[in-house]
């Protein structure tokens, strides 16, 4: 639930946040997991508390004012879902996650492309994925999707998406 007086861009993380918690496995949309834990994160993926888990790290924000009156926007966002390798097949989980991510970022039903009206899209600009020796943690392997997303505001509000 976005804050009263909260900016676009933070109300579009807090959107993200949200969708991607309602990642079920049992849900009618065909996701592969339930995530134990998703939540905005400011450090190591290797210090979220449960997994599978889902963190969504704010990469940065770009900004154009040469339309009169308008900011357009292109956040970076990066989220990373790590999942322990006890399965086997590390390789095929990490794609399922992936799978997952984009699903939701992409559901049409739930205004996925616009973050609930507030964007203008949401792009995939890149997925990879790790292994143990990547993260360094042995068992925690992890994937990386990397989106844009864009949005626009008024010059003088930064809180009302246009």
């Amino acid at each position: 639930m976005p804050v009263a007086g909260a900016t676009v861009e933070e109300q579009i993380l807090d959107n993200i946040v949200t969708t991607l918690q309602a990642i079920t496995s049992d849900s009618l949309l065909e996701y592969n997991n339930t995530y134990v834990e998703v939540r905005r994160q400011y450090s190591n993926v290797e210090d979220v508390r449960g997994l599978p888990a889902l963190i969504v790290l704010h990469q940065g924000t770009t900004q154009d004012d040469s339309q009169l009156g308008i900011i357009k926007c292109v956040m970076t966002i990066t989220i990373v879902g790590a999942i322990n390798t006890a399965s086997g097949d590390w390789q095929g989980d990490l794609s399922l996650v992936i799978a997952d991510v984009t699903h939701a970022l992409r559901d049409e039903a739930n205004e996925g492309w616009t973050r609930g009206g507030l964007a203008v899209t949401t792009r995939i600009t890149n997925t990879e994925i790790f292994d143990s020796e990547d993260t360094g943690t042995a068992g925690l392997v992890a994937c990386q999707i990397t989106a844009e997303i864009v949005f626009r505001h008024l010059y003088d509000d930064a809180t009302s998406a246009i």
